[in-house]
């Protein structure tokens, strides 16, 4: 089959994007980092359990946040509200207890993808609603999200890098060999 190599500044995801090895890792805290491309600089962090309990923080100039779980139990979900070039953004990521103090749980428009996956809906609007599911999140969900966002991302970058240079429009733009004849 065709195979595509991405260049090496473009690191498609990393090993693990649930819970990655942290050097910054401290016992009782979440800690992790928050981008959509650039790091969220100043954004608002909200942890929130299953029971509806909360604790708050904000991210530095890199992005990075660590919250205190002090009374929060079971998985939590992430909610990272700030700007990106001006405009406002808001992304979510999931975390299972195990995560507290042992591994980075990072913020991105892949960890919203993958939410999305795990808790059967867009979290916002899941969180407006009072029906997120909280029983839906565990290692197994997530790492099943997380090799679905995975094959995602590699069949666009496959697309994206394959489509002619003369119309680099990724919504309308002429497709590359690899979808010709999808209609």
């Amino acid at each position: 089959g065709n195979t595509v190599d991405e260049p090496a500044s473009f690191k498609l995801l990393p090993d693990d994007l649930v819970g990655a090895p942290c050097a910054g890792c401290r016992e009782g805290f979440l800690v992790g980092q928050a981008h959509d491309g650039v790091a969220l600089a100043d954004a608002a962090v909200l942890l929130i359990d299953a029971q509806g309990k909360t604790a708050r923080g904000r991210t530095d100039a890199q992005g990075r946040y660590a919250i205190a779980t002090t009374g929060l139990s079971g998985p939590l979900l992430v909610q990272v509200s700030g700007l990106s070039s001006g405009e406002p953004v808001q992304l979510h990521s999931l975390a299972v207890a195990v995560d507290v103090g042992n591994r980075a749980v990072h913020v991105s428009p892949l960890t919203e993808l993958m939410a999305a996956f795990v808790l059967g809906g867009a979290p916002q609007d899941l969180l407006k609603q009072g029906r997120v599911d909280f029983m839906r999140v565990n290692a197994t969900s997530l790492r099943s999200s997380q090799d679905r966002v995975r094959n995602l991302v590699q069949s666009s970058w496959t697309v994206i890098a394959g489509a002619s240079a003369a119309a680099p429009d990724l919504r309308n733009g002429e497709q590359g060999p690899a979808h010709q004849g999808m209609g």
